[in-house]
């Protein structure tokens, strides 16, 4: 029953990162493939619906923002929004071209979606379905119990995940999500608290 107000700042950074991640995929050629984000944060549909509106609102704010500036090279530092990229840009992936990035923002953001993916009168299914999405699907999934188990999420590089257990069977269903990602395993991010770290490092020594 608590209300949200706002994202906190970790998760709008991850929503940043996931762009990022989109635009540097697209400039190594995978601009075809599915690209998908995963937030789990709790079991209760109504928080699920809360974070899926506020991300969706913070997602058309970071949208506006690069189809003003994304052409403006030095001067779309300016913006506060591209100054924000550029900041997790150095932070995370300095290595890359900044001046490419930002030209591919607005091709990188543009088809971003954001769903529910649960049983509510807000859900749907999270399909990847080729017929429907013949160029790649880029997506921000907000779930719980449907994104713990037998649902994978293809392309998927940027994951926000506050769900504990300790169960070894649920743990490794989740688990499957930090594979190996062929061409862009650098780009993968996770965000996540030490005890989730812990449960994972127990379960992988125990295997």
């Amino acid at each position: 029953d608590r209300d949200l107000d706002d994202l906190p700042p970790s998760l709008e950074e991850a929503i940043m990162v996931f762009v990022l991640t989109c635009a540097e995929r697209n400039l190594r050629g995978q601009n075809l493939k599915h690209k998908s984000m995963m937030i789990n944060v709790s079991v209760f549909k109504n928080v699920q619906h809360a974070v899926k509106d506020l991300t969706y609102q913070f997602l058309v704010s970071l949208k506006e923002a690069v189809n003003v500036n994304f052409a403006l090279e030095e001067d779309a530092l300016d913006d506060n929004i591209i100054r924000r990229f550029h900041n997790l840009w150095k932070k995370e992936f300095n290595d890359l071209d900044w001046s490419q990035l930002l030209k591919e923002l607005k091709n990188a953001i543009s088809p971003i979606q954001v769903i529910e993916v649960n049983t509510s009168d807000y859900g749907e299914a999270l399909s990847y379905d080729d017929r429907e999405w013949p160029n790649g699907r880029s997506v921000i999934a907000v779930g719980g119990y449907a994104l713990s188990r037998g649902l994978t999420l293809e392309g998927l590089t940027t994951s926000y995940l506050l769900r504990n257990t300790k169960m070894y069977d649920t743990l490794m269903q989740m688990g499957r999500w930090f594979g190996y990602r062929n061409g862009y395993l650098d780009l993968c991010r996770l965000y996540t608290t030490v005890n989730i770290v812990d449960a994972y490092r127990h379960i992988a020594l125990a295997t």
